[in-house]
């Protein structure tokens, strides 16, 4: 057995672990080093006590598990992800385990495309996203819609662009577009739509520069527009509403056309500090999570207490 260090920070009051890492994670995980760093440095609630102030650090020593014997394997029900890379001859050991059950898999889904597969697999390997930082993609005649996200790993695939395609109201899709857009997407792009992304979006991904003015064309020929992005109006997103729901107390789709008619340009050209989300749901059961994650939320609500017909 090696010796390492085990570093906690406990709440000053009671002694309760707010958070536990090993001296060689801080060393080599630069994500757990930066949040540890964090929390040292910040006020923090005690969700045992409920106490605010400064995380005591305290170090212990810690025995680390040998590598195992050669000849004797241990013993184990569940297979760490270490083990499997290291047995395992195909490339991606760790995505090949997620394709595993009966299950639809996002891994099996995945390797049907162009996607680079081994940037999730380094990501399952050091439990750490291989993207870097985000932005936006000027392109001639587009204001908003065309992102990129830049590789951390340039030496296993280059940044990725990927456009937002604008839904109709209530996300509804002719089989037919959909059709001619899976055919933009294997023509241009990895062959991989993300439906429906949390704003609401259709997003097309790994559209190489040199294809992404082609393809916005295309997108526009089907009728479709791309936007959202950057600091404008996002795409609303709103409920089925009364074309399919019982429980709808207004009409959310003709409400989302209506705020569309007048606030097109502003989800097209960014103009504005900062982004802004808006949603708007039908009834309290609130389908689009419009309190949690709106800016500008509109929900149908009754205008007063439900009349019960006692004799019923």
């Amino acid at each position: 057995m090696t010796q390492m260090e085990k570093v906690k920070l406990n709440c000053a009051k009671c002694g309760f672990t707010i958070e536990e890492y090993t001296s060689e994670e801080l060393a080599t995980i630069p994500r757990k080093a930066k949040r540890y760093k964090y929390l040292l440095n910040k006020s923090s609630i005690c969700p045992s006590c409920l106490g605010s102030g400064r995380l005591k650090e305290v170090r212990t020593a810690a025995e680390a598990p040998a590598a195992p014997a050669q000849k004797v394997a241990a013993a184990s029900s569940v297979t760490a992800p270490t083990e499997v890379a290291k047995k395992a001859s195909s490339q991606t050991p760790l995505m090949d385990e997620l394709c595993k059950g009966p299950w639809p898999s996002h891994t099996a889904e995945l390797k049907k495309t162009k996607y680079s597969v081994q940037m999730y697999e380094e990501a399952l390997r050091n439990r750490t996203t291989q993207w870097g930082y985000g932005g936006y993609v000027s392109l001639p005649g587009v204001a908003a819609g065309v992102l990129v996200r830049s590789s951390a790993r340039p030496e296993i695939t280059k940044g990725s662009n990927f456009v937002r395609i604008m839904d109709p109201c209530g996300n509804f899709f002719k089989a037919s577009s959909m059709r001619k857009l899976c055919e933009i997407a294997d023509k241009y792009a990895y062959g991989l739509l993300h439906l429906l992304s949390t704003g609401g979006d259709l997003e097309m991904l790994g559209i190489p520069t040199e294809n992404l003015k082609p393809a916005v064309a295309e997108i526009n020929q089907l009728g479709f527009d791309v936007g959202s992005t950057g600091d404008d109006y996002r795409t609303s997103e709103e409920c089925i509403g009364p074309a399919k729901c019982d429980l709808t107390l207004f009409d959310t789709l003709g409400f989302r056309e209506a705020w569309y008619r007048r606030f097109l340009d502003d989800v097209q050209y960014p103009r504005f500090p900062h982004k802004i989300k808006s949603k708007f749901s039908g009834c309290p059961n609130d389908c689009t999570r419009g309190g949690q994650k709106a800016d500008l939320f509109v929900c149908g609500v009754f205008r007063d207490l439900p009349k019960i017909d006692d004799a019923k």
